[in-house]
């Protein structure tokens, strides 16, 4: 797995991702980005926008609060 800040940087800075960006920024097995998939959008983290994802302005929110908390490590 790719530390989380990397992860959230990531994350922060793409709009729109496929399934395989997924599996490129946290450096899971297909196996287990399918379970990280599957609980971002039962957690309405993401939404399917025809092929993408997208995030919820709601988990951008998060996301960028724990960015600050990383930069403060």
């Amino acid at each position: 797995m790719v530390d989380p800040y990397k992860f959230i940087t990531k994350m922060l800075n793409t709009n729109m991702m496929l399934f395989d960006d997924l599996t490129d920024f946290s450096g899971l097995t297909t196996e287990k980005t399918k379970q990280l998939k599957q609980l971002l959008v039962s957690n309405n983290c993401l939404k399917r926008r025809k092929n993408f994802f997208v995030k919820t302005p709601e988990f951008i929110k998060l996301l960028k609060e724990m960015n600050k908390r990383e930069e403060k490590k």
